[in-house]
């Protein structure tokens, strides 16, 4: 009797997730199809690099941020970095999350909604980064609703560590 109800009640949690999965998936392909017929990636270039600033998101790793400073590409309307500690940045300004500061948000949030009241922008656009992102290919911003990069993963020497980020990403 308990071995049969069992059956039952995973029989059915697994026909009703394959049932919302494909759901889902189909309901994608119905908003995606009919709007990508005819898309040329070549008319959405409508916002240049010196449209975007750049904020990079960090605790205090230094030489971490460094990297994803230098790796922006040339032309953006400006480079900053929104720290929690006090740190050095060639190429950025810096600009410190005061401990006194506080809101509803936390960690991250916390820091992205103090550089939204407090850090100035004359640029159309901010593009928020964490602060191990290597940026490559960016040239602009397409005219569209929603933007979104793709992200690989990067060997660093540590399989365990590649293959986490492989299953994150993917």
């Amino acid at each position: 009797m308990l071995i049969g109800t069992l059956l039952f009640a995973t029989t059915t949690f697994l026909i009703w997730v394959a049932l919302v999965y494909s759901l889902s998936a189909l309901w994608l392909l119905i908003e995606v199809l009919p709007l990508g017929i005819g898309w040329n990636s070549s008319e959405m270039d409508a916002w240049g690099l010196d449209d975007v600033q750049v904020r990079v998101l960090t605790i205090g790793a230094e030489d971490v941020v460094q990297a994803t400073v230098d790796s922006v590409p040339d032309g953006v309307a400006g480079i900053k970095v929104i720290a929690e500690q006090n740190i050095e940045i060639d190429g950025a300004a810096v600009h410190i999350v005061p401990d006194s500061f506080s809101c509803e948000a936390t960690n991250k949030g916390r820091a992205v909604e103090w550089a939204r009241r407090q850090v100035d922008c004359d640029a159309e656009y901010v593009l928020y980064l964490d602060e191990d992102t290597l940026v490559t290919g960016l040239t602009g911003l397409p005219e569209a609703d929603f933007v979104q990069f793709t992200e690989k993963p990067i060997y660093t020497g540590s399989r365990l560590a590649y293959l986490c980020e492989v299953f994150r990403v993917g």
